[in-house]
């Protein structure tokens, strides 16, 4: 059973997320021992969150803690989860990165939740502009499910693209109908990405 925090977690990921499990070799300088050390293949794991908003990065950590008692750093852009346990916990659900997220099927099949996953996701890769509500991503199969999410809550969309730019990935858009948006706001309750109708 997915939580409301978790699925909020979840989305936000799906948005703006990667993971990273890769081995390095590098010199880290301790302050307390105030020396080098070469560091030979060392492993890092982590699950990175991203963002240039402040508020998201500390929402992030906040459900994070909410969760799972956890209160990772908040960097300048990014939250940096590297617990093992919650790191396995959540790839439980979903690959990280443009290409590799999906909607869980503990989202999928639980209308409950519906809202919450959408708004991590529409915080994370979402906006109001140009008097358009949109979910954007590179991932056609996971905007699919986002437009099968809205189906769900009555929410009216349809996707557009692919738009092709210069040295970037095909991206593709799910925009919300007009006569949704009210329902949208209602439902998904964006904190920081919010324009009043």
């Amino acid at each position: 059973m997915i939580s409301e925090a978790k699925a909020e977690i979840i989305g936000l990921l799906c948005a703006e997320g990667n993971y990273y499990n890769k081995i390095s070799s590098y010199w880290q300088f301790y302050k307390d021992r105030n020396k080098y050390y070469y560091m030979n293949n060392k492993r890092s794991v982590c699950i990175q969150f991203g963002n240039f908003d402040i508020r998201l990065l500390k929402k992030f950590q906040k459900l994070l803690l909410k969760e799972y008692n956890y209160s990772p750093k908040v960097e300048k852009d990014r939250v940096r989860i590297c617990k093992r346990f919650i790191i396995n916990n959540l790839l439980n659900y979903s690959n990280y990165g443009c290409l590799n997220w999906k909607v869980p099927f503990g989202v999928m099949s639980n209308r409950k939740i519906i809202p919450m996953f959408l708004r991590g996701y529409f915080e994370g890769d979402g906006c109001f502009c140009k008097n358009k509500i949109v979910f954007s991503s590179c991932n056609l199969r996971g905007l699919k499910q986002i437009k099968k999410l809205l189906y769900k809550l009555n929410i009216k969309s349809t996707i557009q693209g692919p738009f092709i730019r210069k040295n970037k990935k095909p991206s593709y858009f799910v925009y919300i109908k007009k006569e949704s948006w009210k329902d949208f706001f209602r439902i998904i309750k964006p904190q920081f990405k919010y324009k009043p109708l």
